[in-house]
């Protein structure tokens, strides 16, 4: 049949390290002449997710980014445990409001590390004269960022808010990861 191994290690004035999980089918064997029964690994391992909370931080202080009210309705990413110990982080935006303005990121880059845009969708902008429609990254994958690192530095750009004329082009900051605080996703 097929059975599930779950472990976890525990030392003695230590956390408890995260449930590693492995699946295993056991078949009967008619190889050899005889019969008798083996595990077949043919399954993959569980994967291990966790909620993350997340900060957008200026480029170069431990202060948070005014950008950082584009996280606001989502303030924690998803870390999707890779098989060599590295995250696929997912990281969920909503557009911002500040005043008489409107806008959301409309592109992101991550300094080091491959992005994948999930999702996208429509708003329409207000530059406090007029709107504009745009396309703005709702859900975007930070892919293969080391277990602990602290923060990963990011460029993105949010249109028609009075930031254009302080800071011309796009933005840059550090997107933060409170990894001790995370929770195991359900």
């Amino acid at each position: 049949g097929t059975v599930t191994v779950k472990a976890i290690a525990v030392k003695a004035n230590m956390l408890a390290s995260e449930i590693a999980a492995k699946i295993i089918t056991f078949t009967e064997s008619t190889s050899g002449g005889g019969s008798g029964s083996g595990p077949v690994d043919d399954s993959e391992d569980e994967v291990s997710k966790y909620w993350v909370p997340i900060e957008l931080q200026k480029e170069f202080q431990y202060e948070t980014s005014m950008g950082n009210v584009a996280f606001a309705n989502r303030p924690e990413a998803l870390a999707i445990e890779n098989s060599d110990g590295t995250y696929d982080i997912e990281v969920a935006t909503n557009p911002v409001k500040v005043e008489k303005y409107r806008s959301a990121i409309v592109s992101i880059d991550v300094n080091g590390y491959d992005v994948e845009v999930l999702q996208e969708e429509s708003y329409e902008a207000f530059d406090g004269k007029e709107s504009h429609p745009i396309t703005y990254v709702a859900k975007f994958r930070i892919k293969n960022v080391p277990a602990g690192t602290e923060y990963v530095k990011v460029t993105f750009n949010v249109p028609y808010t009075p930031m254009d004329t302080a800071v011309p082009g796009d933005l840059n900051a550090r997107l933060c990861f409170d990894w001790d605080a995370k929770t195991l996703a359900g």
